[in-house]
């Protein structure tokens, strides 16, 4: 295991983490943990959920090897005051929302902060949304609810990112997964601190993650040694090859 571990991973000189080496890389060694999983299932009851825009990438890389379709949904976090690399919550083009309550009443955050926020990143999955929409099934979410619901019903889902910090865009999209009665959700990422995949098991139980550090977790890019930013014109042209649902 470990000979196969380190081809996809980065180890620091100091030893104190390691990091993957891409996002191509980390969807690989997450389909190799998903493969076990899901091999009793048959590929018409899975489905592949990415977050854009990194996420997508390893969607697709998963969904190659594992021969599951993959798709997109679109969900933003809301950005603490004054730090947008701090999320205080997210939100889904339904309007549906996480908000992390202890973390705004420890900021102080005012409700008309959250309020203006809100609108911001609702307008940015507008965006998108004009983006996206001739590629993807989850896009317009609420032009197509019932076709959405009957995706999701009695399916297993894995849900993919690049990495979860707070947890917040993952949590507000797990809680909307549920009222779609999935048969079970399963959460792939590359790295999340273990307070976040604490958190994230009060929503699933079914997580696999590559790098759970405990402390000095500052951000998820300091865990890649190629975190290089995904163009809307990647996403795109990941999604026009992308498999039929």
């Amino acid at each position: 295991m470990f000979g196969r571990l380190s081809e996809f991973v980065f180890s620091l000189k100091d030893g104190s983490f390691i990091r993957a080496k891409d996002r191509f890389n980390a969807a690989l060694l997450l389909a190799s943990f998903l493969k076990d999983r899901v091999k009793d299932i048959q590929p018409e009851n899975l489905i592949i959920l990415g977050i854009p825009r990194g996420g997508i990438i390893m969607a697709e890389t998963i969904s190659n090897k594992l021969d599951v379709p993959y798709d997109i949904v679109l969900v933003k976090r809301l950005r603490a005051p004054n730090n947008e690399e701090l999320a205080i919550g997210a939100i889904m083009e339904d309007g549906s929302m996480y908000l992390n309550k202890d973390l705004i009443n420890s900021l102080n955050i005012p409700k008309e902060y959250i309020e203006e926020e809100k609108a911001k990143q609702m307008e940015d999955i507008r965006l998108r949304n004009k983006l996206y929409q001739h590629y993807s099934d989850f896009v317009t979410i609420n032009k197509k609810k019932n076709t959405i619901n009957n995706i999701i019903i009695d399916k297993t889902v894995i849900v993919v990112d690049d990495g979860a910090a707070s947890g917040a865009t993952l949590m507000v999209l797990l809680k909307w997964l549920k009222e779609k009665s999935p048969k079970e959700v399963i959460v792939a990422i590359t790295v999340a601190p273990k307070d976040t995949i604490k958190l994230l098991k009060t929503e699933t139980k079914r997580i696999e993650a590559i790098i759970t550090p405990s402390h000095n977790f500052q951000n998820v890019s300091q865990y890649y040694k190629d975190f290089t930013q995904i163009t809307h014109e990647q996403v795109i042209e990941i999604l026009k090859s992308k498999s039929i649902i």
